[in-house]
Formats: C-alpha cells, sequence, structure tokens
C-alpha cells in the first residue's frame, strides 16, 4: 500500500505539474493492473475527474467520449496506447483533438518521476461518467469520488 500511495502522489505531482486543474478531466485507458489504480488515486490527489475508457469500447465510442468529456490527457499503458490513436483521430474537434495528450504510466514513469516537483493539493475530486442518455449516446456527468472503490472489487 506504502509504494502505491508513493506512486499515486508521484502521478498526481507531474499531473498538476503539466497543468491539471481541479475538476479537469483526465482519460483512463488502461487494463485492469496496479496502472490503472495508481492512475485512479493519481487524479484524484491531483483535484482532477476522471473519465474511464474500457480497451474493449468501440473505436467510435471511445472517440465520442473522448470529444464530449473534453479530457486534455489520456493516461494509457504501452500495450495498449496504438489502439487509442485511431479513436482519437475521430474527435470532429480540432482543437480538442490537437490538445490531447497521452501519457504512457508504464513506458514514461522515469520522465513522469523527473517531472513531479510540485507539491499536490487536495480538493473536492469528481469522476465523470458516462451515462447513456434518451439519444442512445453517453452522456457526461460528475458524481463524487465516492464510487471508484466499487471498481477495485472487479481487479483479477
Amino acid at each position: 500500500y506504502r509504494e502505491l500511495d508513493e506512486r499515486s502522489t508521484v502521478l498526481a505531482r507531474y499531473l498538476q505539474a503539466i497543468g491539471v486543474v481541479p475538476n479537469q478531466v483526465v482519460a483512463l485507458y488502461v487494463d485492469r493492473s496496479i496502472e490503472m489504480l495508481v492512475g485512479l488515486l493519481g487524479i484524484q490527489k491531483s483535484g482532477g475527474a476522471y473519465v474511464a475508457l474500457d480497451p474493449g469500447y468501440p473505436v467510435e465510442r471511445l472517440g465520442h467520449i473522448l470529444e464530449d468529456s473534453r479530457a486534455s490527457i489520456v493516461l494509457t499503458q504501452k500495450a495498449i496506447e496504438g489502439a487509442i490513436e485511431p479513436a482519437i483521430k475521430t474527435i470532429k474537434d480540432n482543437t480538442t483533438r490537437a490538445q490531447l495528450r497521452l501519457v504512457s504510466l508504464d513506458d514514461q514513469w522515469q520522465e513522469i518521476k523527473q517531472a513531479a516537483k510540485v507539491q499536490v493539493t487536495r480538493n473536492k475530486n469528481k469522476n465523470k461518467n458516462k451515462n447513456k442518455h434518451r439519444t442512445g449516446l453517453p452522456q457526461s456527468v460528475l458524481a463524487p469520488w465516492l464510487r471508484w472503490p466499487r471498481l477495485l472489487c472487479l481487479l483479477p
């Protein structure tokens, strides 16, 4: 648990160093692994809001979620990083697409550690859930961070 806390704090400092502000959306596109927990806790500690992207989602849905949530950062893993790029290309808003930054939690960890030199400030954190609206398209809803621990029960 200490290592998990230390790694998530390093990630939180990195996210704040690259400009994450309270309730700014950070997408989390990872397999169920330690990086998922580090990402969730790191986003929470940075003050950001997360939107979960399941690697099993179709490309069009991933693109719609990224565009609708206006996520500026996608935390991912090297092994699945290439799978998110086609979804990014489906984003219609050129500004959103151009400003999106991919951060590989495993491949770029040394860079993350080096850049993590700022003090973490905690805020009321939220996550961005995707709920189906009557149009059939997912709709973003900011919700308190109280729900995310249930995800831990789903880990293998």
